[in-house]
């Protein structure tokens, strides 16, 4: 039996609209974004200021608190290191830089923050993933930087004055509506930027569902 042109039209928008409405469902509370950052300037450091470590912090939680998951590391010839040990300095926190780390912060424990040494290659990358639970007026915010000898954030371009590399406000419970800030290091390791590329999320899944709804409405008109 064939189809008409306009119940194929039908059946295709409707599971187009299926398959968009059921990916927003799958990832509509993750973001999830892929961090790089351009390390060669540090690899080539003396000590003092060596040696490094990378830090993460997590702040807010009042009243909904958020989870922050960072894992994949990768360090372009370099490595983790235990000097300065891994090292949850407050809040709430599991991992290493040798697996992964979660950071949760709650109206009980509003700052949380990680760090552990760390040898610099040519690259230093990880994966991170957010909760999306919004806070008003003051929203939870994200941040990576990296210490010195005397851990000490490295000076950056980071207009607050925080010295950050990455920061990201959790405002939205959308993906897309959370804006997220990068910089770089300042003399003289101006060479040290940051490259942010948001992960695969709603709308790659939702197109690669709907295209298949609508191979399978086409083969049906044959």
């Amino acid at each position: 039996m064939k189809i008409s042109n306009h119940l194929t039209s039908g059946i295709c928008a409707g599971a187009i609209l299926s398959a968009l409405a059921l990916s927003s469902t799958v990832r509509a509370d993750i973001l999830n974004l892929h961090v790089d950052v351009n390390t060669t300037a540090l690899a080539a450091a003396g000590t003092p200021p060596k040696p490094f470590a990378i830090d993460f912090q997590l702040s807010g939680g009042s009243p909904n608190g958020n989870s922050v998951t960072i894992n994949n590391f990768t360090f372009g010839g370099g490595s983790a290191t235990a000097s300065p040990a891994a090292t949850f300095a407050s809040g709430l926190g599991t991992g290493s830089l040798a697996s992964s780390v979660v950071l949760t912060d709650d109206a009980g424990n509003p700052f949380s923050e990680f760090y552990q040494g760390f040898n610099p290659g040519t690259t230093f990358g990880f994966d991170v993933s957010f909760s999306l639970n919004v806070n008003a007026p003051i929203p939870d915010v994200f941040t990576f930087a990296i210490l010195d000898n005397n851990l000490l954030n490295l000076a950056s371009t980071d207009p607050s004055g925080a010295d950050s590399l990455f920061r990201l406000n959790i405002v939205n419970t959308k993906l897309n509506s959370n804006p997220f800030l990068a910089y770089g290091l300042t003399a003289p390791f101006s060479g040290v930027t940051v490259n942010v590329v948001p992960e695969a999320g709603t709308w790659s899944i939702g197109i690669v569902m709907g295209l298949a709804a609508w191979r399978l409405v086409a083969r049906r008109r044959r």
